[in-house]
């Protein structure tokens, strides 16, 4: 089945405007479209003007309409009924500025995206009527076909050839070179985690997962402030505590002394002396300078995250800032896109693909705080494993990084030993193991895409919700 030319997706005015921007302003216009080719235009000569100018550039020659005329036979059917050589001269007047060049050619991408789209559709439609053909056949294959559209994966549109990722490589590797030991991406505020991991990178989904007390969302805290405090922009979402809450614990980590905590807890309820108050008013003054921004917002959905995450963007850059990274504080929180009747499992696999999605579409990092399962509680060892991920294993799947939160303390109970010498010495043992676990945190890098797996030894003031390095406290 063929479609009218008017019903389908298109526009010859777009098409005209990038034409021209690529003839007027050269090589360095037409290398904003790397995903653009020639089969994305509708006009059969718009087509293969594209692949004439892809030619000429590649050569290292100008795609003008002097050197692109000679490409076609003088009597050429297409470019007659356009108008000839003056039709060349046409897009020339008709190109458009470098600043709407890619989001011109995303649009033409977009359209033959639809276009293909609106095909599968309609002979999908046509093959309903036949009979002799499953159903269930016909809708997985719509599916399949629709599925690999759904990240423009058309006709050249996701390979680039390697020099260009090579050169970018070669440079991210040179500069790490020449500064051996300097972060190659943001830092978290945790000096050993930064050492493990190599700070936060961009196009990466870290998972931070734990039991419940374990202080996952104190560490994501922490994180984003340290990516704020070192002159980062973050972004943080926690749609189960309220921003003011939120950043009570910011300002408590913020004015931490080891000698002198104060606790979350106490700076809500206003149990806090004269000279603590004045060190949370010193925080406030801090945090008010740094690019640390909130949303408490409830019922959010990864689409509501990745919409605002990219206005936010464009924000910062229209200051010529740069988003570092964002925080959902938890995953658990999210509601899922679909029909209410999707399986939870399922529901988690989707939100996990679109956070990774959206830290690699905008070169970010996206940290998310997860739960684990409660088998973890079940077993003798309680140091979390990658299968105690609640709910699905695409939590696993779709991190770079997961970072598992181990507190020995919690899991240490008191035991009712008898009033007997081998009690008494049985408590004594007790309560030793009970000193000798206190404040201590592990963090179990127990997934790492790009680097080994390790465990890093912390101090952990959950109270005031601190985390210092392994000796801070001794």
């Amino acid at each position: 089945m063929e479609f009218t030319e008017a019903a389908t997706p298109h526009s010859l005015e777009l098409e005209q405007g990038l034409l021209g921007a690529v003839m007027v302003q050269g090589e360095e216009t037409f290398n904003l479209l790397p995903f653009l080719a020639a089969e994305h235009f509708f006009d059969g000569l718009h087509k293969r003007l594209f692949r004439e100018i892809s030619k000429l550039i590649s050569d290292g020659k100008q795609a003008v309409p002097a050197t692109l005329i000679v490409k076609f036979s003088k009597d050429d059917p297409d470019l007659e009924r356009a108008g000839g050589g003056s039709y060349l001269s046409k897009l020339c007047a008709v190109s458009i500025a470098p600043n709407h060049v890619e989001e011109w050619g995303r649009t033409v991408l977009d359209l033959a995206v639809r276009r293909q789209a609106s095909q599968h559709l309609i002979a999908a439609s046509a093959q309903v009527g036949n009979k002799s053909e499953p159903l269930s056949g016909i809708l997985s294959g719509v599916q399949s076909d629709l599925a690999s559209l759904a990240d423009h994966d058309i006709g050249g549109v996701s390979l680039v050839q390697a020099r260009g990722p090579s050169d970018d490589a070669l440079a991210f590797v040179e500069a790490a070179f020449k500064n051996p030991g300097v972060l190659i991406g943001s830092p978290t505020g945790i000096k050993s985690l930064d050492d493990a991991i190599g700070g936060l990178q961009g196009g990466d989904h870290i998972v931070l997962a734990g039991a419940t007390s374990m202080g996952k969302s104190t560490l994501a805290g922490i994180i984003s402030a340290g990516v704020a405090k070192a002159g980062g922009a973050v972004a943080v979402f926690t749609p189960e505590m309220t921003s003011a809450k939120y950043m009570t614990r910011v300002q408590t980590n913020v004015a931490y002394k080891p000698d002198a905590p104060i606790a979350y807890f106490d700076a809500l309820t206003g149990k806090v002396t004269r000279e603590e108050m004045q060190r949370l008013v010193d925080a406030h003054r801090i945090i008010t300078d740094w690019d640390l921004y909130i949303d408490d917002s409830t019922g959010l959905t990864v689409d509501d995250i990745a919409a605002e995450t990219k206005r936010f963007k464009k924000q910062l850059e229209r200051k010529g800032k740069k988003l570092d990274a964002i925080v959902v504080d938890h995953i658990g929180k999210l509601k899922h896109n679909g029909p209410a009747s999707t399986m939870k499992v399922h529901q988690v696999e989707a939100i996990c693909v679109g956070l990774k999605d959206l830290a690699k579409a905008l070169n970010i990092a996206v940290i998310s705080v997860c739960q684990l399962s409660r088998a973890v509680n079940q077993r003798e060892n309680k140091r979390p494993l990658l299968s105690d991920l609640r709910d699905s294993g695409a939590i696993e799947q779709e991190a770079d990084l997961v970072i598992f939160l181990y507190r020995p303390q919690y899991y240490i109970q008191d035991e009712d030993h008898p009033n007997t010498p081998s009690g008494n010495l049985a408590r004594h043992e007790h309560d030793m193991e009970i000193s000798m676990a206190a404040n201590k945190l592990e963090l179990l890098i127990a997934k790492n895409r790009m680097g080994p797996t390790d465990t890093i030894h912390l101090q952990l003031d959950i109270k005031a919700g601190a985390i210092m390095e392994e000796d801070t406290l001794q």
